[in-house]
């Protein structure tokens, strides 16, 4: 009965936020899912374009520079619940979009100095000097750049099977078997992409290749509990556990770092998505000198209730425990309510057959009790990444929020919660501008 009255309350408070903003409300189970995962905005475009935004960091937040061609972005749909207040973050002002086409040059690495990420220079009157320089292979403002055409003609794919000259391996980790692909020269520079909550290695098969051709040495792996690596657990800890915790994935992520490094003889490039940025970020704070560089993709941007600030139902999301919201999650997933092509929907049904229900279960609960990752990172000397879709779970102004407490670039993708699988040439474009700072 209180199950019953949960959904309905939740389905009464969302009804009551969408209507007016987006037309008829949305009812029945795809709300209560829709609400699990805060992706009531169906907008989600399968083709993408950057979002660059020139940014510096200001005692209470984020501050915007128009340098070039500034001008305030479109209102969306959801932009009235966007300005809803969120308990602990300081009010940040609408971004202000420089390059709607994209390109690696168009925002300011905060704390750099001045010098614009992915550019040659070029010294101006503010914020140290610091203004864009055009993109020499970009003829005239507004035309495309050649990774966002790239992005825009992805085709659909068998996402179960890797590409060639990928390779299979599995690590030994604390909590257990983690599965493993990697590609390109061991020699080069590494780079660690490590997947969110129901996701695995794969969700970086379109990243891999670009990074390896550009030298690198990429490797992703399976969380544990997570696909083929569900055999990994807490059970298999010294003493054994009874859940997955924020240790037991912040040890496995520098038990593979540590490997990494020994055998490259130097740091790595680390991305955490979603979840796993979060993990990231404490594995920086547990081991610094494992890190080359750290891209935060669509980390969740607040500590606390992480979800409270998901757009439009953030307020009710609350009302749900893990188990709850995992199953919920897992259901909008496999409705595919925010909607993906079809070989990428029976991948991502495929691995729920793997995962176990109990590692979605902890991390649900792990994000409702987030780490204050400011507070861990703010004095980090590394290149530090926030990239994100402008139509993330969480609104830009938030993720603008956090990069600035940070001291992190900001990088905006026309996209959704996954950029490494929409927009994945123009966020590996800008990871290499990123790691081009850090040699």
């Amino acid at each position: 009965m209180a199950d019953l009255q949960l959904a309905f309350l939740i389905e009464y408070c969302a009804v009551a936020v969408i209507n007016g903003s987006q037309g008829a409300p949305v009812r029945g189970p795809a709300l209560v899912a829709w609400t699990a995962v805060g992706l009531v905005n169906r907008e989600t475009p399968s083709n993408s374009a950057s979002l660059n935004l020139i940014a510096r960091p200001k005692r209470h937040g984020a501050t915007v520079d128009s340098l070039v061609c500034g001008r305030k972005s479109a209102k969306t749909e959801h932009s009235r619940q966007e300005k809803l207040p969120i308990a602990g973050i300081q009010e940040v002002q609408e971004p202000t979009i420089l390059y709607r086409q994209g390109g690696g040059m168009g925002f300011l690495a905060a704390g750099s100095g001045g010098a614009a990420v992915g550019q040659q220079g070029g010294r101006g009157p503010d914020d140290g000097g610091a203004q864009p320089v055009p993109d020499p292979g970009r003829a005239f403002p507004g035309v495309p750049d050649s990774a966002e055409q790239l992005d825009a003609a992805l085709p659909d794919l068998d996402w179960s099977q890797l590409p060639p000259g990928f390779t299979r391996s599995l690590f030994a980790a604390p909590s257990g078997p983690l599965a493993v692909v990697s590609l390109g020269d061991p020699g080069g520079p590494p780079v660690v992409l490590v997947p969110g909550a129901t996701g695995s290695k794969e969700d970086f098969v379109l990243m891999m290749p670009i990074l390896a051709a550009a030298g690198c040495f990429a490797l992703s792996f399976d969380l544990a509990g997570q696909y083929e690596s569900a055999g990994a657990g807490p059970e298999n800890l010294a003493p054994p556990q009874r859940h997955y915790s924020y240790g037991l994935f912040t040890d496995d992520l520098v038990a593979v770092l540590r490997d990494v490094v020994a055998r490259s003889g130097r740091p790595a490039h680390v991305v955490g998505y979603s979840f796993a940025g979060t993990v990231a970020g404490l594995a920086h704070a547990t081991d610094p000198g494992l890190f080359a560089s750290l891209t935060l993709l669509g980390c969740p941007p607040l500590a606390g209730q992480s979800f409270r600030g998901i757009s439009r139902i953030g307020p009710l999301t609350g009302l749900a425990g893990g188990r709850t919201g995992a199953a919920l999650m897992i259901w909008g997933i496999k409705a595919n309510v925010v909607p993906v092509l079809p070989g990428r929907l029976r991948f991502v049904r495929d691995r729920f057959r793997l995962t176990r229900r109990q590692s979605v279960r902890d991390i649900v609960e792990l994000m409702q009790r987030s780490p204050d990752l400011a507070a861990v990172l703010a004095g980090a000397a590394l290149p530090k990444l926030v990239a994100v879709g402008e139509h993330d779970l969480w609104p830009t102004r938030l993720h603008a929020a956090f990069a600035a407490s940070i001291g992190a670039s900001l990088s905006v993708y026309r996209s959704g919660h996954s950029p490494g699988e929409t927009s994945p040439n123009q966020l590996c474009r800008d990871l290499l501008a990123l790691f081009a700072r850090a040699a």
